[in-house]
Parts: structure tokens; C-alpha cells; sequence
């Protein structure tokens, strides 16, 4: 035991001088702490082109997550053809090639690293640390938390971890348990867990924590599955280290935004104020997720619909952290996919005539592939309709990224689109279907469209990498694959 506290100090001491810091590329699961899929990063412009494809083939992950990565190191989960090779490796930033691998994970999630390329990473079974160059440190086992969330560190000295199974489980980086829980409750008069169904945000020492009511006795068509939103905060105390500050069920039935500034045709509100969602035999395939605006204490919440069939909208809310409780103040109508939002490195604590300069702005791609600017009252005030943009039906293969080079720059796009088969798209045998973009919202114009190679498709996360240490041009490293095929990683600058 005295050797795995040694190991989790010396972790701990990485994070505690590296977060710190100012964070270096996207080196986490969403980029940020908040979960924003934003990074700094000098956008390439001009002449933009695929800078190196890997040499080497992948089988398709099961749960293609794309990579992290930072000005040190590119770490993406692999799949080879042997047990060993379905960890982590790490890419060498110049030309894309293995540096080293990781052999004692099974389809890990996506890792931490600090500001010196050192990689701390999990597959609910083994937490391992890895310095940048490989050398790596005995392994200290989960006891059951697969299939696990994608790790977060919460403020400075805690590692969270969070358990598709229900186990929250936090240990401080210098090897002291802090403790665990399960969210066990009553909901309608049934005993039952709440169980995660989204990657946890991070508010300094609180963290968020999107959950689904599970009866204890199993999933029955009748049953109604409640959603529920903890706010949880971890303390530097002796006891009640853990400690639920709040929380706010999402019920049934919704109380939606019926209102847009964007006149559009083909952008319909159906009448009906009320939705109820009742939960099948199936839990549904769609993803929640959640991001948090430290600037107005909001945390933006994307639900999945509450039934097998899936033909209810995502729903988008809004919710006020008021410190003592939160109070929902929007949920949308639109049917939102993936969210991002650029949130500076730089003044952890904003006053409102700061917030104001500053001004970030919540970007959401919706099913029918428009990109909305939504205001802080649930509204939709910029569309961008990629359908009209690409003159041809797409749809995002990627979560977005949004990337600047400083905090007073437009908000740019990146993301991985398909052109989709059928009517009235016409497709000719051999085309290229599959391209990384970038779009400045400022003039909703395409900056470039670059082709993915093999006519792969990208999926997961997209990073960065800057180049200023070596004098080289920033780079966005992409996963991509053909389903059942294989599997390649490339950058473009």
C-alpha cells in the first residue's frame, strides 16, 4: 500500500502543478473540466492539408472516442489484433508514429494529461500512470467500475471516477481515499438507483452528475424512468468528504421554449407546450451530455428522449446553479446532438461587466444538421444550415470542437461531416463522401474542407496539438475508420 500512495502522489503532484496551469491543447475527455470541446489554437487558414496519416492500421474501436492531446503528446485508445494492444499509445507529434503503448488496459476511456505529456488513464478495471516517455508505474486495481466514464479531476488534489454500474468513487491524487456512493433513492414508490448516463462536468470542487432512475427489481414497459441532475461537492475535511449539495429531476413531461429569433421555413414549432416521455424496454442509444458556464452559473444539459423508439427530441436545458439548489430557467425544443462552447483559460473568477466583454456563446448542432447559437434564455438566435451551406444533405460524424487563438477571436468550428446516400443527394460510385471542416461562425463561411483519406469517416473527439515549442504549425489530430475495416489516425495543419 505505501508503494500505490507513492505512485498516486507522484500523479497527484503532476496534476497539482499541471491543471493548474494554463491547459495545454484538448489533454481530456471534452477538452475542459466544464466539458466545452474548446481549445486554443492557431487555425490553419491556408493551404490546409493533411500533414501525416498513420503507418500503421487499427481494427475500429468499439467506442471510437478520438484522442487528447497536447504540445507534449497524442495519446488515442488503440485496437490491435492482440489483447496487449487495445490500450493506450502515444503518437509522436511530428510524423504520427508510435512512441509507446500501453499494455495493461482493455478499451480504456479517454485519459488525463498533464502539462508535461503524462498520462493518467482508466478502463474501470486498473487506474495506470504513465510518464510522457512510456516509463510507467504499478497499477492500482478499480475493484469493478467498467464500463467507466471518461476520467475528470475535480479542482486540483481529487480524481473523480464515475461507473456506468452507479459506483461515484473519488480518491485524492496523493493516494487517500476520499470515499464513494451510490445514488440509491425511491422514485413513484419503487426502490432504485440513479445511474450516470453522462460524462460528469466540473465547477471548481462540485461536480455534476446527469443521471437515470433504474428500479431495483429491473426495467418494465410501465415503468417510468425519472432523470436527475446531483450536484455533488468533494471537501477537504476530516468527514463528509462527499456531500450532495442539490438536485432537480427532469420529469415527464417538459415545459418547453416555444420561441425563435431565426425565421426559417423549414425550422418548425409544433404546438403542443407539453411532452410526455415514457420509458420502453430499451434503454435509448442517444447520448446526454453537459457543459458548464462558470460565467453565469449555468450548466447546459442535453436529455435524452425517455422512450424505446426514440421519436422525442433531445432536449435542451438550462439550469442555474444558485448554490444551495438549481433552478431549471430553460428547455428548448430544438433536438439537439452535440453542444460546445469556448471557455477561456484565463480569469477563473468574472464579474459581470467581464462576462459581458467576454460574451461565450453556446454553439448546438441539431438532428437536421444545423448548427444554432443559443441565447442564455433558451433561444435560437444564429442558424447555420449545413444542408445549404455543403449544397448537399449531411450529417456530423464528430462531436464539434470549437477552436480560437486568443479569447477576443471568432468562434470557429471544426467537425467531421458524411454526405448522406439517397434522395435527393446523387451520389457517384468512388466519390468522396467524407471530409473534416471548419466553419467561422462570424461569416457562417466554409474556412476549408479537407478529404478524409480512404473516404474514412471521422469519429470521437478532434484535439490539437501546437507547434510553437518545435516552430511548426498547429495541428488538429482526427480518429477515423470504416466500420468493420480498420482504422487510421491523421493531423491536418
Amino acid at each position: 500500500m505505501a508503494k500505490l500512495g507513492l505512485i498516486l502522489y507522484l500523479i497527484g503532484s503532476f496534476f497539482q502543478y499541471g491543471f493548474s496551469l494554463f491547459i495545454d491543447g484538448c489533454p481530456m475527455a471534452g477538452c475542459r473540466p466544464s466539458g466545452s470541446f474548446s481549445f486554443y489554437l492557431q487555425v490553419p487558414r491556408e493551404n490546409v492539408s493533411i500533414k501525416w496519416l498513420t503507418d500503421f492500421v487499427l481494427d475500429p474501436l468499439p467506442s471510437a472516442l478520438g484522442c487528447v492531446s497536447d504540445s507534449v503528446n497524442i495519446i488515442c485508445p488503440s485496437n490491435g489484433p492482440f489483447s496487449e494492444d487495445k490500450g493506450y499509445m502515444s503518437l509522436f507529434n511530428e510524423n504520427g508514429t508510435i512512441k509507446w503503448r500501453d499494455r495493461k488496459l482493455h478499451f480504456p476511456t479517454l485519459p488525463l494529461l498533464d502539462n508535461y505529456g503524462d498520462v493518467t488513464g482508466s478502463d474501470g478495471i486498473k487506474l495506470v500512470h504513465y510518464d510522457a516517455d512510456g516509463k510507467s508505474y504499478p497499477s492500482i486495481p478499480c475493484e469493478g467500475l467498467a464500463p467507466l466514464f471518461n476520467m475528470a479531476l475535480v479542482g486540483n488534489t481529487f480524481l473523480l471516477l464515475v461507473s456506468q454500474n452507479g459506483m461515484v468513487v473519488v480518491r485524492e491524487t496523493n493516494g487517500v481515499p476520499v470515499g464513494s456512493l451510490t445514488l440509491n433513492a425511491t422514485f413513484g414508490g419503487i426502490n432504485g438507483t440513479y445511474l450516470p448516463i453522462a460524462q460528469p462536468v466540473i465547477n471548481e470542487q462540485r461536480f455534476y452528475l446527469l443521471t437515470e432512475f433504474a428500479p431495483l427489481q429491473g426495467i418494465t414497459r410501465n415503468t417510468k424512468r425519472n432523470r436527475r441532475l446531483y450536484a455533488i461537492d468533494v471537501h477537504q475535511s476530516i468527514s463528509n468528504r462527499i456531500t450532495i449539495a442539490w438536485h432537480v429531476d427532469f420529469q415527464n413531461k417538459h415545459k418547453l421554449t416555444n420561441k425563435t429569433q431565426y425565421k426559417d421555413t423549414n425550422y418548425v414549432i409544433k404546438s403542443d407546450a407539453m411532452r410526455e416521455h415514457v420509458l420502453g424496454d430499451t434503454v435509448t442509444n442517444r447520448k446526454a451530455s453537459l457543459i458548464w458556464n462558470r460565467y453565469n452559473n449555468t450548466l447546459y444539459v442535453i436529455i435524452p428522449p425517455n422512450n424505446a423508439e426514440n421519436d422525442s427530441p433531445n432536449i435542451l436545458s438550462g439550469i442555474h446553479d444558485k448554490g444551495g439548489d438549481g433552478e431549471i430557467i430553460f428547455q428548448s425544443r430544438l433536438d439537439v446532438l452535440h453542444m460546445a462552447m469556448f471557455v477561456s483559460d484565463h480569469c477563473d473568477t468574472i464579474d459581470e461587466t467581464k462576462y459581458s466583454a467576454i460574451n461565450p456563446k453556446l454553439w448546438v448542432v441539431t438532428q437536421d444538421s444545423k448548427i444554432h447559437q443559443i441565447s442564455e434564455e433558451g433561444v435560437s438566435v444564429h442558424v447555420i444550415d449545413l444542408n445549404y451551406l455543403f449544397n448537399i444533405s449531411v450529417s456530423l460524424t464528430t462531436k464539434m470542437s470549437l477552436v480560437k487563438n486568443s479569447d477576443t477571436d471568432n468562434d470557429v468550428l471544426i467537425f467531421g461531416i458524411k454526405y448522406k446516400i439517397g434522395y435527393p443527394n446523387v451520389i457517384r460510385e468512388n466519390e468522396q463522401t467524407t471530409f473534416v471542416v471548419a466553419i467561422d461562425t462570424s461569416t457562417n463561411k466554409v474556412l476549408w474542407m479537407v478529404p478524409i483519406p480512404e473516404n474514412m469517416t471521422a469519429r470521437g473527439q478532434i484535439t490539437g496539438v501546437s507547434g510553437a515549442d518545435m516552430r511548426e504549425k498547429d495541428q488538429l489530430i482526427v480518429y477515423a475508420e470504416t466500420a468493420g475495416k480498420n482504422a487510421k489516425i491523421f493531423s491536418i495543419n
